[in-house]
């Protein structure tokens, strides 16, 4: 499938990648994906590199109701 564009994970991190060290690459931190940590960041953490403490949870919505125990 040569010449065909893929959205593999190696593509979608390899490019996340390269646009996070490129100065003019379109790189923002995803909740649960990536985040570029400064290094007090690191610091404040005890130098832990754990991906969780820095990465966080996606964004997403939550669309169960209590009341009728099930998602919408």
């Amino acid at each position: 499938m040569r010449g065909r564009s893929s959205y593999s994970a190696a593509n979608i991190f390899a490019g996340t990648y390269h646009n996070w060290r490129n100065i003019d690459g379109d790189y923002r931190d995803i909740p649960g994906f990536c985040k570029s940590a400064t290094i007090e960041e690191v610091a404040a953490l005890d130098y832990v590199l754990t991906p969780g403490r820095y990465v966080g949870l996606p964004e997403e919505e939550d669309d169960f109701d209590l009341k009728k125990g099930s998602s919408s």
